[in-house]
């Protein structure tokens, strides 16, 4: 089997009602971007993936340094594909769900889905409500409560420096009313600020340290994000004097970033996403090393839908992994948002997400929304 062709195409889905992403303050959202692949090999099987878009940077790119180096590769070759795209992304935006792709014709070859290649560790996995706003202590309370009604038990909560006592009204709120029935996460989104972003309020190392400290009265799950994602000092000296777990890696990237946060004694919980750290096959390895340092694993997994799929995959086939992270935060972020570029969406059944069976990623294309949202095609 060899690899004939490969295109991309820009595609913008619309956000009815915007969405203010706690890391990109002063943004408001209108579309979601994303960059489709598809790629073609000699026995009919095509394969699919969608990226979180850099527009036309990574058409370009993907056309100078990885479309002529995947002509006529074989896509079972998935360690000269990551290697192909390791060496693009020094040029490049984020290559990595082009590999999704390839996985995604292995599936289908093999007629297995990709967890099963990558491990078969778990069929279902426990999930919890990723949301992404700033809201008041009262609103996520009312969220909590319709959360419960469609089968979630676990939130993650997003606060801004100046909006610290806000957060810990919130946790406390939830915890009278609910009690220990819900997990609660916390992510603080100090690694990095999204382009374009008002500049970001200070948090230094110990503000997160009087913060852990508040949030183990109140048995959270773990904080996330809260430090620069290379100050391995800090994050070093914050886990090892933290009562609770320490989270964090989405947007680091490559086995040697993730080796020297694991020799640095950086987070507990290790959170790599195949669309922006590497690939599926690179993810697969950082999941390994951390086993080797009795670490849990639980990737990140908010980009575009095709994400959602592709590190679902990931998470079922590691060892080290026991939550699954769903971007949901209505009416902004919704459902219809994750799946709308799919005929069917993920299955998600008392707490848990089932992985799907079908072979590959367990997608089909909703061709009618993809050619309506298509802004460019390469």
């Amino acid at each position: 089997m060899k690899i004939t062709d490969l295109k991309l195409r820009l595609i913008e889905q619309p956000i009815t009602s915007g969405f203010r992403p706690n890391w990109g303050r002063g943004i408001n959202m209108r579309t979601l971007p994303v960059t489709l692949v598809e790629i073609s090999t000699d026995e009919g099987v095509k394969g699919y993936s969608g990226g979180p878009t850099t527009g036309e940077e990574l058409l370009a790119g993907v056309k100078a340094f990885v479309k002529p180096s995947l002509i006529g590769a074989d896509p079972f070759n998935v360690e000269y594909i990551s290697d192909v795209l390791s060496n693009s992304a020094l040029r490049m935006g984020w290559p990595w769900f082009i590999e999704a792709a390839v996985w995604d014709i292995i599936g289908k070859k093999t007629n297995q889905p990709v967890y099963k290649l990558l491990g078969g560790s778990k069929d279902k996995l426990r999930i919890y409500s990723s949301t992404g706003e700033t809201r008041s202590a009262e609103q996520r309370l009312e969220d909590m409560e319709r959360l419960l009604e469609e089968g979630f038990s676990a939130i993650k909560l997003r606060f801004k420096p100046s909006s610290c006592d806000e957060l810990l009204k919130t946790i406390k709120l939830l915890r009278q009313v609910h009690g220990k029935k819900i997990e609660i996460m916390v992510d603080a989104n100090q690694a990095d600020k999204m382009p374009g972003a008002e500049a970001m309020e200070y948090w230094g190392l110990h503000d997160s340290m009087r913060l852990v400290e508040k949030l183990a009265e109140y048995d959270v799950a773990w904080l996330e994000e809260p430090l620069p994602r290379h100050d391995y000092e800090g994050l070093r000296k914050l886990t090892q004097s933290s009562p609770i777990p320490i989270a964090g890696g989405e947007k680091n990237m490559g086995l040697r970033e993730f080796r020297d946060l694991l020799d640095y004694d950086c987070y507990d919980i290790l959170q790599p996403d195949s669309m922006f750290s590497g690939s599926i096959s690179q993810v697969k390895k950082i999941a390994a090393m951390a086993e080797a340092y009795n670490k849990r694993v639980i990737p990140h997994t908010w980009s575009t839908g095709f994400g959602l799929f592709a590190n679902l995959h990931i998470c079922a086939g590691i060892i080290n992994c026991d939550w699954f992270e769903y971007p949901y935060d209505p009416p902004s972020w919704t459902h219809e948002l994750n799946f709308e570029l799919f005929r069917e969406p993920l299955e998600i059944k008392d707490g848990y997400v089932l992985v799907p069976q079908k072979p590959g990623l367990g997608y089909e294309l909703d061709w009618e929304k993809v050619e309506k949202y298509t802004v460019k095609c390469e």
